[in-house]
């Protein structure tokens, strides 16, 4: 059964709906807030153009159908993956609360993307649909997460400063020895000083190697943000001109990375030039670019230490 049949009131803006409580209308504020989600919301617009622009076009059609179908799990995990996970008595009942509200967001995410084959997405359905559903609150703090709102301390992430954190490589031989960078989905506060921040963050690390993380000899990064060819001019002026970015790929030096997928979700899901490649461009051409990068302890002290 549709997820629809339970919009009694149906149609118009979420807060003008007299059938959803205060407490729903409430959450769809949180989420409406959200520039997380607000990222999420866009990439189901995109879709849907796109669907838009080739409805009439039969092979383009079924190539961006069996596209869709691979992202459809991509918009699931944003709900659920990154979720804190809670303090369960036991791993079963963590396990079956994960399993419970996957199965609910793939749900939700089948039908918002039949929408977007139709060309009809809307977010207010795709925000009604996440606040009446039994897992809402269990969605929206995976968008926290992502903002860094709500701190996901099971994963191990120290906050530096602004959306960016650190942790531990725990694939390390030694954890304690690497650290690994995290950004978040920037506020929109945070936007126009995102170089800036990034760079204060990096300071801060920096200070840390020189105490209390004395033991760390290499600072790693991977992540869609380290490309070249979209944000050459801002890596520049954050790491300097002769940093090496290496491009990551699913072979070769990639056996031991496991979070490729990850990193491929994020910037699926939350770029918008990303995602039209993805739909639009060709088998070879549509992944996108992952960089790599790892700076020795005396190295990047030597570009951020104060």
């Amino acid at each position: 059964m549709r997820l629809d049949n339970f919009l009694m009131g149906g149609g118009g803006p979420v807060q003008e709906n007299p059938t959803l409580s205060s407490e729903a209308k409430e959450k769809a504020l949180k989420f409406e807030g959200n520039e997380a989600f607000k990222k999420f919301s866009l990439s189901f617009q995109i879709c849907s153009d796109e669907f838009g622009k080739v409805k009439n076009d039969s092979v383009q059609t079924a190539e961006l159908t069996k596209r869709l179908d691979v992202l459809s799990q991509h918009f699931a995990d944003c709900l659920v993956r990154l979720s804190p996970r809670k303090k369960f008595t036991s791993k079963e009942a963590s396990e079956e609360v994960q399993f419970e509200n996957g199965e609910l967001a793939k749900k939700i995410v089948e039908e918002i993307l039949e929408d977007c084959k139709k060309g009809k997405f809307d977010e207010q359905t795709l925000l009604t649909k996440l606040i009446i559903n039994p897992g809402a609150d269990y969605f929206l703090s995976a968008f926290e997460v992502e903002t860094g709102d709500k701190k996901n301390k099971d994963a191990g992430f120290v906050n530096l400063f602004g959306p960016v954190s650190y942790f531990f490589d725990q694939d390390a031989e030694n954890p304690e020895e690497r650290v690994m960078i995290h950004i978040n989905v920037p506020k929109e506060s945070e936007k126009d000083l995102f170089v800036e921040n990034l760079k204060k963050a990096f300071h801060l690390l920096a200070k840390q190697l020189e105490g209390n993380l004395s033991k760390v000899k290499t600072v790693g990064m991977a992540s869609w943000l380290l490309n070249p060819d979209n944000f050459g001019p801002e890596l520049d002026r954050i790491f300097g001109k002769d940093l090496e970015i290496e491009e990551l790929h699913d072979h070769g030096n990639l056996v031991q990375f496991t979070g490729l997928e990850d990193i491929r979700r994020y910037a699926l899901i939350y770029n918008e030039r990303n995602l039209k490649d993805y739909l639009t461009k060709s088998d070879k051409e549509k992944d996108p670019f992952v960089g790599n990068i790892n700076i020795n302890r005396e190295d990047f002290l030597k570009r951020f230490a104060v």
